[in-house]
């Protein structure tokens, strides 16, 4: 810590202290402190927006880190600073003299030791003394210390199941109540509405900690019983908790060698104590601000791909590891003059792999899994470990390529796990493969992945969890009352716009089972593209018409509504292809219209979300198609155009847009000032004369 801070006056580096020698005849060298660092305190404050800085550290923050490290320890309870200090004068006390003690302590009065640094438990061992045997201390070291408080495995946060029945608390449903009420008040002070709240929060918050620590006791009594009733002979199956820390040393590999030497009994070599020094050092001048993966860290401060060198700090914090990240793909890709999406990323391994060794780099490590957690750890901005699928995991008919994909957001993988659960028959076993525990049906599932595969809890238990944040349900009022971002009211229909979107083809050039149609959702859109073409004789390149991407970037007047989806097409040698933008609303006639008409039809009626905003609606000329019925246009024999004639570009593809953004332009507002008859020299009447009046015009935002 000194060398980090540069403290000591002509050392700036380890490789300083690495050179300094003891002078020839001499046993010492001594060292004098900076000046600049005479009073800046050892323990001192960080922030997450500055770091460290030059402030003390709090009693609180000293409490709250010694706290949590006894936690994870597994102790039951936690102890004070002046529990140290006793424990640290009983041991002083039996080596050295009473002025020694009080000294070492800064005690100036002997007697305060006898009255408030003895322990409750007596240190004699009195059965002894009286029989004149040797003295023993361990059972009395153990009431005395905390060792009778610690139990290896106890769990530090409440099960799924036990914190989602929280939300049925009297108390809580009734200060929810009154949130509620004082809510739907127009004329409620918004003070009073943000006192609820905050009362809302801390009675959950003070309920969660004491069921917390009764649940612990009981699991404490029950582990001890348990060790009675097996006689030892049966070893815990604990969750094992190590799995963090297990992947945070694949990133940070100086906290892995400390953690190993620190558990070590044997005596460390000179090479060994070097090392952990300088492990020490580096983890001391590390920006933690954002942590980088191995390979991806910045360079002078900017991206270091030589065709970017964008400046991190122009990006947040959660989006400067990332965008390394991709641009580090790209520039791979080009290299390697293969697609993006045949290269992958292995967060065990920090490193990109093609699709010719993936499968089998895959493989490997599915034959060498040692945790069962399958959720997401984030580590300073970071994504340090993806999400698995704990179905696919299991699943040994599967490649091993589809086994061990993953996702970089709980949330992101939740519609696949869907899909896996809402085909489970129940009661059923876990799927994971280092798990065998039997369930009874689904809800239970939704628990044990939360507890055992620290799968994101929160995307099924909101509707129980009382302490969520009311953000994402105010928008969605905000929303159905048509209030937009800047704070107007409109008038917007019920829901999201929705789409029919239809692949078809004509009989005469290729030949289909059915229509196929979808009615998508707000949230996500699913298209159900056709494979199975026995004739296509349209073009070499454009066979197929498939979904790449859901914009929900709100271009639907302000509100967040999603975008309708993009569409590419797809050659049959999955050739990388440009995208064509087409413009549905353009009035000049595209190359593509014909041959689109016999794909995809959109309904008009999801156009707008703003009845009576007509005015603006560029899709009134777009056909209406009912599921099921035919149309007119579509029952009409094709029009005779040579496809051969529609080269796509080197991507080639085809992207839709619906109601692309207008630019906004000012508006001249011409104004007739009538003018009455006033007579004037004679009696003569003024002709009114009309005046052009040029009107303010705001830009919207």
């Amino acid at each position: 810590m000194a060398i980090a801070d540069e403290a000591l006056f002509g050392f700036n580096s380890m490789e300083d202290l690495w050179r300094q020698e003891i002078p020839q005849g001499e046993d010492e060298v001594s060292l004098r402190w900076n000046e600049s660092v005479e009073d800046l305190p050892i323990l001192r404050k960080a922030t997450m927006k500055d770091g460290v800085t030059k402030e003390p550290m709090t009693k609180a923050a000293f409490l709250g880190i010694y706290q949590s490290s006894l936690k994870n320890a597994g102790y039951l309870c936690g102890t004070s600073i002046h529990a140290i200090r006793r424990y640290l004068g009983k041991m002083v006390d039996e080596r050295y003299t009473e002025t020694e003690r009080s000294q070492h302590i800064t005690q100036s009065d002997p007697r305060i030791f006898g009255q408030s640094y003895v322990a409750n438990c007596s240190s004699v061992d009195g059965q002894a003394a009286f029989l004149g045997e040797a003295a023993q201390h361990d059972h009395i070291n153990y009431f005395q210390g905390l060792r009778k408080f610690r139990e290896k495995g106890l769990p530090n946060r409440l099960p799924a199941k036990i914190e989602a029945s929280l939300g049925q608390d009297s108390n809580l449903l009734e200060l929810k109540n009154k949130v509620q009420q004082l809510e739907a008040d127009e004329n409620a002070d918004p003070c009073e509405i943000s006192t609820a709240k905050s009362k809302v929060r801390e009675y959950f918050r003070s309920l969660k900690a004491k069921t917390l620590q009764q649940y612990k006791q009981d699991w404490v009594r029950n582990r001890r019983d348990w060790k009675v009733t097996t006689r030892g002979k049966e070893p815990a199956k604990d969750v094992n908790r190590t799995d963090f820390t297990q992947s945070l040393f694949l990133v940070v590999p100086e906290r892995g060698r400390l953690a190993k030497m620190m558990a070590s009994d044997e005596p460390l070599t000179e090479g060994e104590m070097r090392q952990a020094m300088q492990d020490l050092y580096s983890l001391c001048v590390r920006d933690y601000t954002v942590l980088y993966r191995p390979g991806e860290e910045p360079i002078d401060g900017a991206c270091p791909v030589k065709c970017c060198r964008l400046k991190m700090e122009s990006l947040t914090k959660r989006q400067r590891n990332t965008h390394i990240h991709e641009c580090q793909r790209r520039e791979l890709a080009s290299t390697l003059e293969q697609l993006q999406s045949d290269l992958h990323y292995c967060y065990q391994c920090f490193g990109w792999f093609p699709d010719e060794i993936w499968d089998n780099h895959c493989q490997s490590h599915l034959s060498s899994i040692t945790s069962k957690r399958c959720g997401s750890i984030i580590y300073c901005n970071t994504v340090i470990s993806p999400v698995y699928c704990p179905f696919c995991l299991g699943d040994a008919k599967l490649p091993a390529s589809l086994r061990w994909q993953s996702w970089v957001r709980d949330r992101n993988s939740w519609t696949h796990l869907e899909a896996h659960i809402e085909g489970s028959h129940w009661p059923s076993s876990c799927p994971h493969p280092l798990c065998d525990l039997q369930l009874n049906d689904k809800e239970s599932f939704y628990f044990h992945l939360s507890d055992i595969h620290n799968l994101c809890r929160g995307q099924h238990t909101k509707e129980h969890n009382p302490g969520q944040d009311k953000g994402l349900v105010n928008q969605k009022r905000k929303r159905q009352e048509g209030v937009t971002h800047n704070g107007k009211r409109q008038k917007v229909t019920e829901g999201a716009p929705q789409t029919d979107i239809i692949t078809s083809s004509s009989e005469a050039s290729t030949t289909l089972d059915s229509w196929t149609v979808k009615s998508p959702s707000p949230s996500s859109i699913f298209t159900e593209t056709v494979t199975d073409f026995k004739n296509s004789t349209i073009s070499p390149n454009l066979t197929l018409l498939s979904p790449i991407r859901l914009s929900t970037g709100g271009d639907h007047n302000g509100d967040n509504f999603p975008s309708l989806p993009e569409f590419r097409t797809v050659n049959d040698e999955d050739e990388s292809t440009g995208i064509s933008v087409v413009d549905l609303t353009e009035d000049k006639p595209s190359t593509y219209d014909n041959w689109l008409s016999q794909y995809t039809t959109i309904s008009s009626s999801a156009c707008s979300s703003i009845k009576g905003d007509s005015d603006y609606d560029d899709n009134k000329s777009l056909f209406d198609l009912t599921p099921g019925k035919s149309h007119p246009s579509l029952e009409a024999k094709a029009p005779s155009i040579d496809y051969s004639r529609v080269k796509p570009n080197k991507r080639s593809g085809i992207k839709l847009r619906l109601n692309p953004p207008k630019p906004l332009t000012p508006k001249i507002l011409l104004r007739v000032k009538r003018c009455d008859p006033v007579k004037k020299n004679g009696g003569g009447a003024r002709t009114p004369v009309p005046t052009i009046k040029k009107s303010r015009w705001k830009r919207c935002t």
